[in-house]
């Protein structure tokens, strides 16, 4: 099976990636350096689709919108300029039931592939991920997991502002 994957240069893209290539798939990887010409021809020589790619510490607040809204946007047009129609699998957010920035852009993704789903006979899974962690995890940048972790192979003090928090992970 030809799958494109988004996001593929990063922490949970690489896993997938690997994964797909070992399970013997050929593995289409777009990232950030991707051209759009080669972005579109992936999607529309895919047989499935496995959209991770987002933006969660953009600079500018509006890059939230243009990744993980738009980027589902212009793979929906390209796909419906033909009559392919790959299964997309989209990596969302428990934040997608928030109100900020972050959480309406992952929830504008969603509707967007909703959309594909329901007006144009296309097929979409959505994952809800809450907080991620495992192997290549970053400290300091994508999970509280790695920082602890990093904090405790130093010998240095981990700070929790409010312990009465509950957060959920996935491995």
């Amino acid at each position: 099976m030809k799958v494109a994957v988004t996001g593929a240069d990063g922490f949970v893209g690489r896993h997938v990636v690997d994964a797909l290539q070992r399970r013997g798939d050929e593995v289409i990887t777009i990232s950030r350096s991707t051209k759009v010409d080669d972005f579109r021809h992936a999607v529309l020589q895919a047989d499935a689709i496995v959209h991770l790619a987002g933006a969660n510490r953009p600079k500018e607040e509006r890059e939230f919108s243009e990744v993980n809204r738009d980027l589902a946007v212009q793979m929906v047009e390209w796909l419906m300029s033909t009559d392919r129609r790959p299964p997309i699998v989209f990596s969302s957010s428990t934040q997608a039931e928030i109100d900020n920035a972050y959480g309406r852009s992952k929830r504008e993704g969603e509707e967007v592939l909703e959309d594909y789903v329901d007006d144009h006979g296309g097929r979409a899974t959505i994952f809800r991920f809450p907080n991620i962690f495992g192997k290549g995890s970053k400290p300091f940048y994508n999970t509280v997991v790695a920082t602890f972790c990093h904090n405790v192979a130093r010998g240095q003090t981990n700070q929790v502002s409010d312990p009465e928090l509950e957060i959920t992970f996935v491995y």
